[in-house]
C-alpha cells in the first residue's frame, strides 16, 4: 500500500491570465487514493508560490499522521516513475552519499519520468524497458544507461521483495556494450614533472601528495581530520568524505561504496609533508586565536575552513600549465598512479584492492590497475631472455 507522496520538483512560470502581472504559478503532481492531481499555488513571486506549495504538502502529511488513516492505494497501480520517487525517498535518502542521491533524482527527472509517467508496476514487462533501453542508446552513452538500468533495476528489486511484482524485468534486458578504457596514469617521467611543480610554499602541495601517496579519492583527502593522521603508528584513517557540493556539515558521511573504514599506511616521505601541514595548521590557529579541535580538518584555507573541490581542481589545471603536463590529469590520475605502482613493485592486487576501498577485486583489476611502458618493457626484456636461454642450449647440442 502507498501514503500519498507529492511527484517531481514542480514548474514555476509567470502567470499568462494577465489579471496579476508578475504572478508565478508553482506546479506539482499529486497521488491522493489513487488517482493523480496537478495542483497550482500562484503568488506575486516565485518564492511566495513555493511557500504555498509547502504549506499544502505539510498540512497533507500532518492530516494523514493524525487520521492515523493514510490515504493509500494498490501499489501495482503506480507508476514506475512514482514507485521509483517513493523508493528514493523512503530507502535511499541518508542512506547513500548526497552526491550520489542527487544524481538519483537526475536521472529519474531528465530520463525514467518523461518515458515511464504512464506505464503502471503490474503493467512493465521486459519488452517495454528493453525497447525503452534501444532507444535511448541512439542518443545515449553505454555508461548513462548503465546507470539508469542500475536505478531502475534496484527499485523493481525492491518492488520483488516487497511482493508488490512477481518478478523484475529489469533483470533480462541486454544493455548496450561498454568499451572499457585503461585509467589515466602518470607516467614515471610524467610523475617526476608533477612533483617538480609542487612549490613547498603551495597550500594545495600537500592535498595532491596525500592523494598520490596514499591513494585516496579528493573528497575522502579534503575530509581527513589531524586526528586522521596516526604519526606514531604510521597510518591514515580513511573514514569520511566531503561532497563536491554544499556545505561542510557532511563531514561525518560514511566514503567508500561499502561503507566501511580502511587505515592505510603512511610512507616516511608523506608522514614528512603530513607533519609540516599540521605544524602550519596550528600556527594559522595561533595567529587567528582560534582554539586548536581535535577533529579539525586537515587541510584548510587561510579562513580556516576546509578546502572544497571546485577550488582544488582549478588550482590542479595550474599545475599541470607549470609542468607542461596534459590537460587530461585530473585528480583520479593521481589515485590510478598510487595503484599503478603499487602493482609495478609486485604487490599482491587484493592488498591494493584493500588499499584503495574497492567491494570487489574486479574493479581494482579492470579500472583501476594500469600497466605502465616501464614494466612492459621489462616483461619483454624476460621473455627475449627465455628465448636466448632457448638458442643457447640448441646451440650446444648441435
Amino acid at each position: 500500500m502507498y501514503e500519498f507522496i507529492p511527484l517531481g520538483e514542480g514548474s514555476f512560470f509567470k502567470s499568462k491570465s494577465g489579471k496579476m502581472a508578475g504572478s508565478f504559478i508553482a506546479q506539482r503532481r499529486y497521488l491522493i487514493d489513487g488517482a493523480r492531481h496537478r495542483k497550482t499555488f500562484s503568488a506575486s513571486t516565485k518564492k511566495r508560490a513555493k511557500a504555498k506549495m509547502e504549506a499544502y504538502e505539510e498540512s497533507m502529511f500532518l492530516t494523514l499522521a493524525k487520521s492515523g488513516k493514510p490515504r493509500r492505494v494498490e501499489l501495482q497501480e503506480m507508476t514506475l516513475a512514482e514507485w521509483i520517487y517513493c523508493w528514493l525517498i523512503r530507502f535511499k535518502e541518508g542512506q547513500v552519499k548526497p552526491s550520489t542521491y542527487d544524481s538519483y533524482m537526475d536521472y529519474l527527472k531528465y530520463y525514467i519520468l518523461p518515458v515511464f509517467d504512464t506505464t503502471t508496476l503490474g503493467n512493465l514487462d521486459v519488452m517495454q524497458l528493453q525497447l525503452y533501453y534501444n532507444d535511448q542508446a541512439k542518443k545515449l552513452s553505454p555508461s548513462t544507461i548503465k546507470k539508469i538500468n542500475a536505478i531502475i533495476n534496484q527499485a523493481l528489486k525492491s518492488a520483488v521483495d516487497f511482493d508488490i511484482i512477481t518478478s523484475n524485468p529489469a533483470d533480462k534486458c541486454k544493455l548496450p556494450k561498454r568499451k572499457k578504457t585503461r585509467p589515466r596514469v602518470l607516467s614515471h617521467q610524467e610523475q617526476e614533472k608533477f612533483l617538480a611543480a609542487l612549490s613547498p610554499a603551495d597550500p594545495f602541495a600537500p592535498i595532491y601528495l596525500t592523494m598520490l601517496g596514499a591513494g585516496l579519492r579528493i573528497g575522502e583527502a579534503l575530509a581527513l581530520s589531524v586526528q586522521d593522521v596516526d604519526l606514531t603508528h604510521d597510518a591514515i584513517h580513511v573514514s569520511h568524505t566531503l561532497p563536491r557540493k554544499g556545505s561542510y556539515t557532511v563531514y561525518n558521511l560514511p566514503t567508500t561504496k561499502n561503507w566501511e573504514d580502511r587505515y592505510l599506511p603512511l610512507s616516511p616521505s608523506l608522514k614528512k609533508v603530513l607533519q609540516g601541514q599540521i605544524i602550519k595548521l596550528k600556527e594559522m590557529h595561533l595567529l587567528a586565536g582560534k582554539p586548536w579541535p581535535e577533529n579539525t580538518f586537515l587541510f584548510q584555507t587561510s579562513n580556516l575552513t576546509p578546502l572544497m573541490q571546485t577550488n582544488v581542481l582549478k588550482h590542479l589545471k595550474i599545475i599541470l600549465q607549470r609542468a607542461d603536463l596534459p590537460e587530461d590529469i585530473t585528480n583520479h590520475t593521481l589515485r590510478h598512479t598510487f595503484a599503478t605502482r603499487l602493482v609495478e613493485q609486485g604487490l599482491d592486487i587484493s592488498i591494493v584492492k584493500e588499499l584503495l576501498g574497492h567491494e570487489d577485486i574486479s574493479t581494482t583489476a579492470d579500472y583501476y590497475i594500469d600497466i605502465s611502458k616501464d614494466l612492459i618493457d621489462q616483461q619483454k626484456n624476460i621473455l627475449n631472455n627465455i628465448l636466448s636461454a632457448s638458442a643457447r642450449e640448441s646451440a650446444r647440442e648441435i
